[in-house]
């Protein structure tokens, strides 16, 4: 692409013609290269809000939404993950030079063919129609409705006439040799029908005009009669509007053409394939009074003399220069990602050794699938590793440390699966939290953080996604309490890609005003309830600790730490994301403020709409001085004092750092729990290891399915694996 070969070109796009609806375009068979091809531009242009509209609905389903690979759609434009650049979509009308016709219509050459027409057609009203011969200028259409005019309207035979200039194009084309023999038969027919030897209704010319010869049919037409299929925009309609001045002609005009929605207030609208209607509208406009006629011409000629060809070269070179300047345009939750860097294992090790030496308080938060179970285990309810269990209590029972475990799936799993162990729950998605089991006590309670919502809306999606599930080879629905959601991570990604973003949009059109968010995004389609996201339940959470370490009462109630959630998200058109700000803010003093963690790591696989578990957690270590969050890089690294933020199998994310999948952040917890100086005092009951061959057999298995594997046996009988 050319935006490979010179990454710093400042590139501008602009379609001329109408960019098809995305049924028509997916049948393309090179329609992915095409749009990223298109993307790869800094601004992309069309002439009207459809062909934007088009464009979006394309990108979306052909390159699908969210994911490394897919886009997301903001109010100004498009997020592209795989190039990981904001491309500004948007609409640049064209025009004419207006002025330029109106000086002609004042030089004796034009005047004269004027008068040379007055006397030629003196006491007919004149249709005018100039066309490239093509299919999509309808003119068959046009004829046919001719026609039909004249055999229902009567009166008019012999008075009106149609001026039909054909362009001549793509003459050695075959199917447009076609077109031309059968406008020809029609307008024979029509002439034989409704001539006589004196007078024929239709004037064809299979020929282009000079400027001057178009001058003065326009000004002495009555009528212009447009009946385009699909039109870009048609600048003959303009150039008409500017020859009028003094006659205030009908423009009559098909609403598939682009200047439909320029001039639809001053024009008289038709749909050619309506022959009857087309008919009628002719009989309008020919019968139309003065005053009529006058207030729609003025309010078209006002249009074309400020939307000039001059004005939309000047307006789309200014967006091109803004699109160049600004490298984030409100692309959604992504509109401020950038690319995560590798973690740094070292660091972050290091900076555990020195947090514990010096007595401060450490948080680690981590995700559950994706970061502490693979997917495919998920999938066969296979419980976590034994060691990753094992690690997990490690750092949980000392006392400097907390531990908290955010998922999206039910309270009765995280029970099942982590429900003993003395660590923080968060379940779906932040609906729920739980508080560590006390050693000897009971399971602890449950806590909904949010109170004001039910599961009506859940019924009638139950449907839509078994339907989905039932023809996408591979998918699962998962039913929870409050959310629902629909994993495709199988084979057939592209099958199952195209199937997700049909189901969101159905999702989107059929839960109408119900209080949930539908989102797309890491192989999953989601539907949860409004404002409802990690990042508020861990914001919650903390106001908890800090308030409990800091002795005061300043705890925020959990739906306080919503409104700040939901009203943030209000702001977004695309999938709302909680500020950190907001968060941090909401309650009685900020959480930098109190914030007694001097160690912090946040490993998790989250959708977008969770990202705010990585901002909620940077406002705890805003620096007063600076007023903004501040990341390791940026204040380089201090041991005493670190934050680290690590998505996991992505690297567009709010996180600082990514690790590679779940294995990654088995071998960090391992690596965490061994430097643990606690772990060395539980007597060696609770000491970290690597999991054994028979922990990780499944895992294994799955890798080795398709390989040819060769055995050997060395003399001290121990057996040995090789890949072949």
């Amino acid at each position: 692409y050319l935006r490979d070969a010179s990454p710093q070109l400042s590139i501008g796009w602009f379609l001329h013609t109408p960019f098809a609806t995305s049924e028509m375009y997916r049948t393309l068979p090179h329609r992915e290269e095409i749009l990223r091809g298109i993307l790869g531009a800094d601004l992309c242009g069309f002439h009207i809000y459809d062909y934007v509209r088009h464009f979006h609905t394309s990108c979306a389903r052909v390159l699908t939404i969210g994911g490394d690979q897919g886009i997301t759609e903001g109010n100004d434009g498009i997020f592209d993950h795989a190039s990981r650049r904001s491309i500004c979509v948007d609409t640049f009308p064209i025009g004419i030079e207006p002025h330029k016709f109106e000086e002609a219509l004042e030089t004796k050459a034009v005047k004269d063919k004027i008068i040379e027409m007055q006397r030629r057609f003196d006491g007919k009203k004149v249709l005018l129609g100039i066309d490239r011969l093509d299919y999509v200028k309808g003119l068959p259409h046009k004829l046919k409705a001719l026609e039909y005019f004249l055999k229902n309207y009567p009166q008019w035979r012999g008075k009106v006439v149609l001026l039909q200039i054909a362009v001549p194009s793509r003459t050695e084309v075959p199917g447009y040799q076609k077109l031309r023999s059968n406008v020809h038969r029609l307008v024979s027919r029509i002439n034989g029908t409704y001539g006589s030897l004196d007078d024929v209704p239709i004037h064809y010319l299979d020929q282009s005009m000079g400027f001057n010869e178009l001058c003065a049919l326009y000004f002495r037409a009555d009528v212009m009669f447009v009946t385009s299929l699909r039109d870009g925009m048609n600048l003959v309609s303009f150039e008409f509007i500017a020859c009028q001045k003094k006659r205030c002609g009908v423009l009559v005009l098909s609403e598939f053409a682009g200047a439909a929605q320029a001039l639809g207030a001053g024009a008289l609208l038709i749909n050619p394939y309506n022959t009857d209607d087309v008919a009628v509208t002719l009989h309008q406009a020919l019968n139309m009074p003065q005053k009529e006629r006058e207030d729609r011409f003025m309010y078209m000629h006002a249009h074309i003399l400020s939307h000039t060809s001059q004005e939309w070269a000047e307006q789309f070179v200014a967006s091109l220069r803004h699109a160049r300047q600004t490298s984030n345009y409100d692309a959604g939750p992504f509109s401020e990602l950038s690319e995560a860097k590798q973690l740094p294992t070292h660091n972050v090790v290091a900076s555990y050794k020195a947090s514990e030496n010096s007595g401060g308080a450490r948080l680690i938060v981590l995700g559950l699938m994706g970061t502490l179970i693979d997917y495919d285990s998920f999938m066969n309810m296979e419980p976590l590793l034994p060691s990753v269990r094992r690690n997990l209590a490690t750092l949980a029972l000392v006392p400097n440390n907390t531990v908290v475990v955010c998922s999206g799936r039910e309270r009765a799993l995280m029970n099942e699966w982590l429900g003993d162990l003395p660590i923080w729950l968060v379940a779906e998605n932040g609906l729920f939290i739980r508080p560590p089991t006390e050693t000897g006590d009971g399971a602890a309670a449950w806590e909904m953080l949010k109170d004001d919502i039910d599961n009506s809306w859940m019924d009638p999606l139950k449907s839509i996604f078994k339907y989905f599930e039932a023809r996408t080879p591979g998918t699962v629905t998962e039913m929870q309490e409050y959310t629902m959601t629909w994993h495709f991570n199988v084979d057939n990604d592209d099958f199952a890609e195209v199937q997700a973003g049909n189901l969101q949009t159905h999702l989107t059109k059929v839960s109408g005003r119900a209080p949930v968010e539908v989102g797309l995004d890491m192989k999953r389609v989601e539907v949860r309830p409004y404002g409802v996201s990690k990042g508020a339940a861990l914001a919650a959470i903390l106001d908890r600790l800090l308030c409990t370490r800091g002795g005061g009462s300043r705890f925020a109630s959990a739906n306080s730490l919503y409104a700040a959630s939901e009203s943030s998200s209000e702001s977004s058109s695309a999938l709302p994301m909680a500020s950190s700000t907001a968060l941090a803010h909401a309650a009685d003093g900020s959480l930098g403020e109190r914030n007694h963690f001097k160690w912090v790591l946040c490993v998790g696989e989250v959708m977008a709409r969770d990202e705010d578990l990585f901002t909620t957690l940077q406002g705890l270590f805003d620096y007063e001085d600076a007023g903004v969050n501040t990341s390791v890089s940026e204040r380089g690294f201090d041991a005493s004092n670190s934050l680290f933020t690590c998505c996991v199998a992505k690297t567009l994310s709010q996180a600082e750092y990514y690790l590679e999948d779940f294995n990654a952040t088995a071998g960090l917890l391992d690596l965490l729990a061994h430097v643990t100086h606690d772990a060395a005092q539980l007597g060696g009951s609770m000491s970290p290891q690597q999991p054994s061959v028979l922990e990780r057999l499944p895992q294994l298995l799955r890798a080795l399915v398709g390989k040819q594997l060769l055995f050997l046996l060395d003399y001290e009988g121990c057996e040995t694996a090789a890949e072949g």
